[in-house]
């Protein structure tokens, strides 16, 4: 993807940062929410400058819930469900990223699960899910699609799955 242009220079360092921050933040717990927090700022910010709108908006919903555990340390926050939520957050960054660097446009359409990853911040806040009806991780996963693999993905296969976290 290197070229002489600085835009690929940007793209090439922007599509290194993004999956590298993702690996790391595969291997942290939701106790970890300064990491995560930053992580995702750090995401949200980098898209917004690149463009990609679609992973910018789900990684500032993502910051935005951790800066509200940042600042409220006793929150009564289900550590399997908030894993649910960030690990499907995690997986369309990734694969949307990935899209990216295979010269695919990022057009995945991530608003069902920032409905749902504002439903449960606004139930940390208030104890109460809102107007939005909160889904469990399998509907999200059902109506999302998802490539098994970067080798799928460049041969244009399109999957679903279903990931439990228990």
């Amino acid at each position: 993807m290197s070229g002489s242009f600085p835009e690929d220079s940007l793209l090439d360092l922007f599509i290194f940062e993004t999956l590298q921050s993702l690996q790391q933040h595969e291997t942290l717990q939701p106790e970890d929410i300064n990491l995560i927090f930053r992580i995702m700022h750090t995401i949200k910010g980098s898209a917004a400058v690149m463009g990609y709108t679609n992973i910018s908006s789900l990684a500032h919903i993502m910051e935005d819930l951790f800066f509200y555990l940042r600042g409220h340390p006793d929150a009564p926050y289900n550590a399997s469900e908030l894993s649910d939520l960030i690990l499907q957050g995690v997986n369309f960054t990734k694969l949307e990223t990935i899209k990216i660097k295979n010269g695919d446009h990022a057009d995945g359409d991530c608003a069902l699960l920032a409905e749902e990853l504002k439903a449960y911040l606004q139930f940390l806040k208030t104890g109460s899910a809102g107007t939005s009806e909160v889904r469990t991780p399998e509907e999200i996963a059902l109506r999302t699609d998802i490539v098994h693999s970067e080798a799928d993905l460049s041969k244009g296969a399109s999957a679903r799955f279903r990931a439990v976290l228990r």
